[in-house]
């Protein structure tokens, strides 16, 4: 399948395009020092046209990537889509002169709420304000439109700006955000928002057709967001491609949704020479991982200062990534006792997760990914139908196998977690998910009657456990059914995430125990060629001390020896430090902790993190930690 490249030197494939998305062009700007840091000059904007024909690309309009995509009509080599966002009166004054000049295509995006304002008005958008006479006519519209060179794309109605998406009052995309009422203190429920959703798009899309003739195809979603459900509205009203906005990660190919790259800071010709040339390899991951039990307080005010003290603290370490809690563990067992989003089935023992999550995104500079049990949920009334059964001696019981988990064979019990994870994902922001390391099953487990039944349908009929275990052959066999069948119910619960958050990442933790003896896959249902296989980042449990390493340095540069990186970009293995010693209970020293980050990059594994996160003690210390850890410190991102 052909790709969009966003970020790409590598050879072009048929049909691979990149997409540009581009906003206010005005003479004036300011260097990189304007106050709005989308605006481009009109200087620069020549550039890049000019950098573009002179390198060889060549634009194309959203109909020629649908008939890639539809007629199987294949795109020019090095394939460039331009969008204007917003409907600004620059694109007929400076925009669509150049157009011409270069007989170059674009799509446009228009916000038709704004248009519909009378003339000499003023339109309040967020915290700042457009005048209606700094925007597009419909008369304006139609004469670009007339060109053929000029498609109109709808920008929404009246859902360009940010609504409150938690207790907190955090501002959220429109499109995707279930909205909280502060007054009521409840969310949105599902039909009111699809109602909200569904009449935003469809008087775009009536108000278009009346005002140009023409009913647009295209669907430019304010602020980038969008979910399925939003998307399936839209087409259901006649939308047929979106335009959504770029990370670095997303390949869609040629697909319903196109990511564009967003144009900030009034880029020169240099630097729009590097976005089409940086290579996939400059991007590391640097990972914190956080417990939000050591943020929640029950005094609101402690709990305030809590979070000013993370937050500042992960902006001022300068890593990439934080994997952050979402479940609720007080007791270090490893279970979810209680959730931190609202949820149908777990006690929300706080709506934090919303809340820091969209504050390390925002304020620190983060990609977040909610770290969540596989199945390690405690429910309010105990069923142990539900659970794990493990072999007791002649006896199945519950299992006491490092943790007690729901039944991944049980449907009901697979119902129940898919809704909190669709939960989660209706409301909060985050740009992965992280399964926990519960998701094991041992050489004794599950026994559950559901498991069996299902292992029985699955190349096992007449399970007899005695004599898988006395037969290697079936054992190993009945081993990797495990491995698939763990690996199969986190990609259904990450599908169910994606269809609210589409750009979300997958990521896993996996013990390194099968890295280092492959055999002992048998012990944990854990394979690392299957999880590289599987999930967008493997995070490697690389804890010499929790594993009663004699030598922890050797250990620690035997396991790095043991993994080889994947050649895929998108498979990212990173490895997780271990920064307190649970069997001693204390801290582990922080040139220790600065020496292993070395061991692995010695061992050509860049991609580096580390848990727990003591950021109330500064532990580690941040002083100690950063220069080794840092991305604007060390190196690997300039290779």
């Amino acid at each position: 399948m052909a790709t969009v490249l966003i970020f790409s030197n590598l050879s072009i494939a048929a049909n691979d395009f990149t997409a540009l998305c581009y906003h206010d062009v005005r003479a004036d700007v300011d260097g990189r020092l304007d106050q709005d840091s989308m605006a481009v000059s009109r200087k620069n904007l020549t550039d890049h046209f000019i950098w573009l024909k002179t390198n060889g690309y060549t634009p194309v309009s959203v109909k020629q990537i649908e008939d890639a995509r539809d007629l199987g009509k294949p795109l020019p080599t090095k394939a460039v889509l331009l969008s204007f966002d917003d409907g600004y009166l620059s694109f007929y004054t400076e925009i669509y002169p150049l157009l011409k000049s270069f007989n170059y295509p674009a799509v446009f995006a228009i916000v038709t709420s704004w248009l519909e304002a009378p003339a000499g008005s003023i339109i309040k958008v967020g915290g700042t304000e457009l005048k209606r006479d700094g925007l597009l006519t419909w008369q304006q519209i139609k004469d670009m439109q007339q060109s053929g060179l000029v498609e109109i794309a709808s920008h929404g109605h009246s859902s360009h700006f940010g609504i409150s998406a938690n207790p907190q009052g955090n501002q959220r995309a429109f499109i995707s955000t279930r909205f909280y009422d502060s007054n009521k203190q409840q969310y949105e429920n599902e039909n009111d928002y699809q109602k909200r959703i569904q009449f935003d798009l469809s008087e775009s899309h009536r108000l278009i057709k009346e005002r140009t003739g023409i009913a647009p195809t295209t669907i430019v979603w304010p602020f980038g967001e969008f979910n399925n459900s939003s998307w399936e509205s839209a087409k259901a009203i006649g939308y047929s491609t979106s335009l959504a906005l770029g990370k670095p990660h997303l390949n869609p190919g040629l697909g319903d949704h196109v990511y564009r790259h967003l144009i900030v800071n009034n880029l020169n010709a240099t630097d729009l020479s590097y976005l089409f040339n940086k290579p996939r390899n400059a991007d590391i991951t640097r990972v914190i991982h956080v417990d939000l039990d050591y943020v929640y307080d029950a005094d609101p005010i402690q709990q305030t200062r809590n979070i000013d003290v993370l937050i500042q603290r992960i902006h001022d370490f300068s890593v990439t990534h934080v994997y952050l809690q979402a479940y609720s563990d007080p007791d270090g067992d490893g279970q979810a006792d209680a959730l931190y989003f609202p949820n149908r089935h777990l006690p929300m023992r706080s709506d934090l997760f919303s809340f820091v999550s969209w504050q390390l995104f925002t304020r620190a500079n983060v990609s977040v990914f909610a770290w969540m049990p596989t199945s390690a949920f405690v429910l309010p009334k105990e069923n142990s139908d539900w659970m794990v059964k493990e072999l007791s001696g002649n006896d199945i019981r519950v299992s006491k196998n490092h943790y007690q988990r729901l039944s991944i064979f049980h449907p009901e019990a697979e119902q129940l977690i898919d809704n909190i994870y669709q939960d989660l994902a209706r409301n909060s922001y985050f740009e992965g998910i992280l399964f926990h390391d519960d998701g094991i099953i041992s050489d004794y487990e599950d026994l559950n009657p559901s498991a069996i039944a299902w292992y029985e349908k699955n190349g096992f009929p007449n399970f007899d456990i005695h004599e898988i275990k006395n037969n290697p052959a079936l054992f190993k066999a009945w081993s990797e059914l495990k491995t698939k069948a763990l690996i199969d119910f986190t990609l259904r619960r990450y599908e169910t995430v994606r269809y609210e958050r589409p750009y979300v990442r997958s990521a896993r933790n996996i013990f390194a125990m099968p890295i280092l003896n492959p055999s002992s896959e048998s012990w944990f249902a854990q394979s690392l060629p299957a999880f590289v296989e599987a999930y967008d980042q493997v995070a490697i449990m690389a804890m010499p001390y929790m594993e009663g390493a004699r030598n922890p340095d050797k250990w620690l540069a035997k396991l790095a020896k043991s993994v080889t990186q994947p050649t895929n970009p998108a498979k990212k293995i990173v490895f997780e430090l271990q920064a307190k010693d649970w069997n001693q209970k204390k801290a582990i020293d922080n040139d220790t902790l600065v020496k292993h980050i070395k061991i692995l990059y010695r061992n050509g594994h860049p991609h580096v993190g580390y848990y727990p996160d003591d950021f109330l003690n500064n532990r580690p210390a941040i002083e100690k930690l950063k220069p080794a850890l840092a991305i604007d410190y060390y190196p690997w991102k300039h290779q």
